[in-house]
């Protein structure tokens, strides 16, 4: 699961510096609702509380 995250965070930087905002808005709200679905919520948490 988290390279799949990490992955989704790597696509989305790439729209954003190619100035493709509408592209990376379209991208996060998609992954969101994959996030969502997958109730990976709890993992994000875990992941954050991990990097402090």
């Amino acid at each position: 699961m988290s390279k799949n995250i990490i992955d989704s965070l790597d696509n989305i930087n790439k729209l954003i510096e190619d100035e493709k905002y509408q592209e990376a808005i379209n991208y996060i709200e998609k992954t969101k609702a994959e996030i969502k679905t997958k109730d990976a919520s709890n993992y994000m948490e875990d992941l954050i509380n991990d990097l402090k």
